[in-house]
């Protein structure tokens, strides 16, 4: 801009002096010498047109250069900002906790002899590692992990997922068998029943045998393998299979349930094997179920069954576990196990099976008469803990439990022939393997 300036300046003053130059010349008839100035003249103004137009592209230069560099400089300003205010917002966000990472822990080597369990139920109760806790101040050598079965999509079994958990039964569960483990205890996977619905409508009919028979053997695929993975001492496929809220299965082809079960879990697992069945069908109606490569059973008895008033409770417990004892007898198999049994000290009337109220006392009174009785006969008890009913924690049966756990197994009574008692086996249908379910 300088150098326009003083070029501009330096253009006229040099015009102004031609100019009075030339004039002198005309007037003293100097032709030539004004010729030579009208050329000075025309150099001249040629010089300052060339130097105006030289500044003028020079500035323009100049100033398109200017506005270019204020444009970089205002984009990166712009760039600058939004970093700062996504740093802002990081800063303003918390960091979302760490979740922690699970680290399985493998179970006790020490083996069970003697079935001392409690029973949990993570719908039920959510303070799950209180529990173990417990179990543990028990004398317990058993956590009995009671998941529920359902009717899930397009009618095939899963188990019924809680609301409060926050990923899937797996995960869940496999938080349970680790702090149990780290305790020292064993654990068993059960496939109990909702006691809110039923999972079927009815029994599986003729013509669903095909469909239900590949859900359930896919079903208890996945459910062996989980077991599997994370060391699980114990599988019972069904805490009731004759419970028609288990499944289904009409009576007539449990056995062939049975089977085809195990053999489907034992290609995917390899702990214990066990089935559970009621008092209904082992004492009322007396049938036999083929359980042939099972390594245990479990049998359960409550004060409903029948009208079953408490006095005479303690001879129907008795009454079932003989039954079972016949129908494991066909099978060589010597693990007979207290499935669930107990009454209720509260009125609640949730549950329709509850039946029997009694006192706490009572109740107390009931599991010591049971367990120096049929303590050296069973061959173990899973008790309810952690459970709506029947559980014995936080009650004064509580004390009886973890007494009677500490000693037990106890002698067994003399020795009685059950030959006279043993009841023919049920076939479901003579001749030919029938349809499944």
């Amino acid at each position: 801009m300088l150098m326009r300036v003083i070029y501009l300046a330096a253009g006229k003053i040099y015009i102004y002096i031609i100019c009075l130059l030339a004039i002198k010349m005309v007037k003293f008839q100097y032709v030539i010498l004004g010729m030579i100035y009208a050329g000075l003249l025309l150099t001249a103004t040629l010089f300052i047109t060339y130097s105006t137009q030289h500044s003028t592209d020079t500035a323009a230069r100049y100033a398109k250069g200017f506005l270019e560099g204020k444009k970089i400089i205002a984009e990166e300003q712009r760039e600058f900002e939004a970093a700062r205010e996504k740093e802002k917002i990081v800063e303003e966000i918390p960091p979302e906790p760490e979740k922690p990472v699970f680290t399985y822990v493998p179970p006790s080597a020490a083996k069970i002899n003697y079935t001392k369990g409690l029973i949990f139920n993570p719908r039920q109760r959510q303070d799950w590692a209180e529990v173990i806790a417990r179990a543990k101040g028990l004398n317990a050598n058993l956590v009995v992990i009671e998941v529920e079965l359902e009717k899930g999509a397009d009618d095939n079994p899963e188990i019924y997922w809680y609301p409060q958990w926050q990923g899937s039964w797996q995960e869940e569960t496999k938080k349970i068998v680790n702090e149990a483990h780290k305790n020292g205890l064993q654990t068993e996977l059960r496939l109990g029943t909702r006691v809110e619905t039923d999972v079927r409508d009815g029994p599986i009919t003729d013509n669903e045998t095909d469909y239900y028979r590949n859900a359930t053997l896919r079903f208890f695929t996945n459910i062996s393998k989980f077991a599997n993975e994370y060391k699980m001492d114990r599988l019972t496929i069904y805490s009731e299979i004759d419970n028609l809220k288990n499944w289904g299965h009409r009576t007539e082809f449990i056995s062939l349930v049975l089977q085809d079960t195990k053999n489907e879990i034992k290609k995917h697992y390899r702990g214990k094997i066990g089935a559970g069945f009621s008092s209904v069908v082992l004492t009322d109606r007396k049938l036999d179920f083929d359980i042939s490569g099972y390594d245990y059973i479990l049998f359960s008895a409550y004060a409903t069954d029948y009208n079953t008033d408490f006095g005479s409770y303690e001879n129907r417990v008795y009454e079932t576990f003989k039954a079972a004892k016949i129908m494991a007898g066909h099978r060589l198999i010597t693990d007979i196990t207290a499935g669930q049994l107990g009454v209720y000290d509260k009125n609640d009337t949730r549950y329709d099976y509850v039946g029997v109220i009694v006192s706490e006392k009572d109740e107390a009174g009931m599991w010591d008469s049971f367990f120096s009785r049929f303590g050296g006969e069973f061959s173990g008890f899973t008790i309810g803990c952690g459970t709506y009913a029947y559980s014995v924690c936080g009650e004064k049966s509580e004390a009886v439990v973890k007494e009677w756990f500490g000693k037990l197994p106890i002698p067994p009574p003399a020795t009685v022939s059950l030959a006279s008692n043993l009841s023919k086996p049920y076939n479901a249908t003579p001749g030919e393997r029938p349809k499944y379910l």
